[in-house]
């Protein structure tokens, strides 16, 4: 080992440094003042570096929870940016973690209290991964539709959907009808009901508030007929 690099590892390896957004990180191995490896000392991630880097603490640590507390980056291949811009999987991540974590989102829009994002997901590496083998264009990014009543946005309960069937699914609501065989029936989402047994929507709801007696057998459901 020449004195240069001896000197070097010896004034530099174990020095503690200050990023400008990520906290605190050390200097775990110096080779060259092109390939220094450094560990941050919140999330013990490390990885190889320059001098120069170090110095101006112009370094990122991608597993720290940089988005509403919870979300990172993570290492891999999908980037959050192209070219300057958000790439799609990012946006659709990012507006999904402020949905559920955002207090000022969750104030505009409280039907999202009480849902979260399970844990792969906080990763967006694994949501980028999930994005790009699922994504429909001009889909939107749905927890609704395949669990009845789903709180967590995961790849076991989410789905993609047109914007027209998302609006449809917000706006569902539950409600309990007499079938044509006296049977009281529970339904979620009346649009999608009356589309799957060849019912027309408008004339249910008619049957539902009362202002229309029956509609193809179907009538009001009332607490007496239990």
């Amino acid at each position: 080992m020449n004195k240069r690099l001896l000197y070097c590892k010896e004034k530099y390896e174990g020095t503690i440094w200050s990023s400008d957004k990520y906290g605190e990180y050390i200097v775990i191995n110096y080779i060259n003042t092109r390939k220094v490896a450094i560990k941050f000392l919140s999330t013990n991630y490390s990885y190889y570096t320059t001098m120069c880097r170090i110095k101006r603490g112009s370094v990122k640590d991608y597993l720290a929870p940089s988005v509403c507390g919870v979300g990172y980056v993570g290492e891999g291949s999908f980037k959050p940016s192209i070219k300057g811009l958000d790439s799609k999987p990012y946006k659709v991540w990012h507006c999904m973690l402020q949905r559920c974590y955002d207090e000022s989102i969750l104030g505009r829009y409280p039907t999202y209290k009480g849902c979260s994002v399970a844990d792969e997901w906080h990763n967006f590496q694994n949501f980028a991964k999930w994005f790009e083998d699922n994504y429909i264009e001009g889909h939107q990014l749905d927890k609704d539709s395949l669990v009845e009543g789903n709180k967590i946005y995961s790849e076991d309960t989410c789905t993609f959907i047109s914007p027209q069937a998302n609006t449809e699914v917000a706006h569902a609501k539950n409600y309990k009808m007499v079938s044509p065989d006296k049977v009281g029936v529970s339904i979620y989402n009346l649009r999608k009901f009356c589309r799957d047994n060849d019912l027309t929507y408008s004339c249910m709801r008619k049957v539902n508030n009362g202002s229309r007696k029956q509609h193809k057998g179907w009538t009001k459901y009332t607490p007496e007929e239990e």
